[in-house]
């Protein structure tokens, strides 16, 4: 692991327990590009907390895994609707997200 992604790891790791503010993920995402990470596959663990809380593991060299380790969620509309069906039908059994690119473990 290089020096940057280590940086990058630690302050973009800060930024999803930081506060929603307006252009929070937009300066924590332009810190990835200027530290020049955009060409690397950066992996990491993340404790994602909306809507429902979950580890993954993220390559940032994807836009959205980029965005969902800085702001601490992962698409809260889709991912609460299959919450929401799966407790309608009694809370049994596994929900896959198939193409969602993100490993969930």
């Amino acid at each position: 692991m290089s020096l940057r992604s280590a940086v990058f790891r630690s302050v973009g790791g800060v930024s999803a327990r930081l506060p929603r503010i307006r252009g929070k993920n937009r300066a924590f995402l332009a810190l990835f590009n200027a530290l020049g990470l955009r060409s690397q596959h950066v992996c990491v663990e993340a404790a994602l907390s909306r809507p429902i809380a979950f580890q993954a593991r993220l390559d940032l060299h994807s836009w959205l895994q980029r965005l969902a380790f800085v702001s601490g969620e992962y698409e809260a509309d889709p991912v609460g609707l299959l919450v929401k069906l799966q407790q309608s039908a009694g809370g049994d059994g596994y929900l896959l997200d198939i193409g969602a690119n993100i490993v969930v473990s």
